[in-house]
């Protein structure tokens, strides 16, 4: 069984990971709002709209500049929405 590790960030975000000795290793950032959260007709869609932008990039790094820095270490960026929460992910090349 494996064993899960939690902790809380002084600004409130939880932490949850467990230790793997896979060559790959994962990372994921979950939102608590999905479309179930989408009250109205003008939110309709918001969940899976935020979940595109946040991969237009930062003030500090374009789009291009993190998918090539994902890319060098063979790694990869993704995400989905359900009626939950979104999700945002990478899978990488370990050491």
């Amino acid at each position: 069984m494996f064993e899960y590790h939690t902790t809380v960030l002084p600004n409130g975000f939880r932490v949850v990971y467990r230790h793997n000795d896979s060559p790959v290793g994962y990372c994921g950032y979950m939102v608590d709002c999905g479309t179930r959260h989408e009250a109205s007709p003008t939110q309709f869609g918001m969940a899976h709209f935020i979940e595109h932008i946040l991969f237009k990039g930062t003030r500090k790094r374009d789009a291009w500049h993190i998918n090539q820095r994902m890319e060098s270490v063979g790694g990869e960026l993704n995400a989905f929405t359900t009626k939950e929460d979104t999700t945002f992910y990478t899978s990488f090349l370990g050491k």
